[in-house]
């Protein structure tokens, strides 16, 4: 038998949305640590493999703080899909006297 439409667990749904935002605030934590075990070292460090570094360090702050924003819409999208099963299943209860 073929079913029209989309099943949907919003259970599952609030699972991932956790887990997104949580991937994301991890990666950013990853990076302040990496960045305050990297500082005593920086701060002695000269020539020009200091300045790569800087630059490459503000590129990929850059893209985390890209990636931390995606996963945030992203979980915001899921959670409201979720909220829009769980309205749908409240109305088909009251559809059924419930």
């Amino acid at each position: 038998m073929s079913v029209d439409g989309f099943r949907g667990n919003p259970e599952q749904m609030k699972q991932m949305v956790e887990l997104m935002v949580s991937c994301g605030n991890t990666f950013g934590q990853a990076l302040d640590r990496l960045e305050q075990e990297i500082q005593p070292t920086l701060s002695e460090w000269e020539g020009e493999s200091k300045n790569v570094y800087i630059e490459c360090q503000k590129s990929w702050d850059a893209l985390a703080k890209e990636l931390q924003q995606f996963l945030l819409k992203a979980a915001e999208g899921v959670e409201g899909v979720a909220n829009i099963y769980r309205q749908q299943d409240v109305q088909a209860a009251a559809g059924f006297g419930g």
